[in-house]
């Protein structure tokens, strides 16, 4: 079983962490419409466009000096 929790001391002492939750559904008392349709706003700003295309930038040298052969 994974867990995301993580339990630490900041002077390394060991211990137990106890973790209470509520034991209720979450679900519980949860209506969701059949059929909650789109909103138009929504087609509208998610429709495709070739001007809006998304792109991966790099910038920076990964911490090279932007000088040739050396820096001093």
């Amino acid at each position: 079983m994974d867990s995301d929790i993580d339990a630490s001391s900041e002077l390394g002492i060991d211990g137990n962490v106890e973790l209470r939750t509520p034991a209720t559904d979450p679900v519980q008392g949860l209506n969701l419409p059949e059929n909650p349709g789109v909103p138009a706003q929504l087609t509208q700003a998610c429709e495709a466009s070739p001007r809006r295309a998304s792109r991966f930038v790099i910038t920076g040298r990964g911490g090279l000096s932007s000088r040739s052969q050396g820096a001093s």
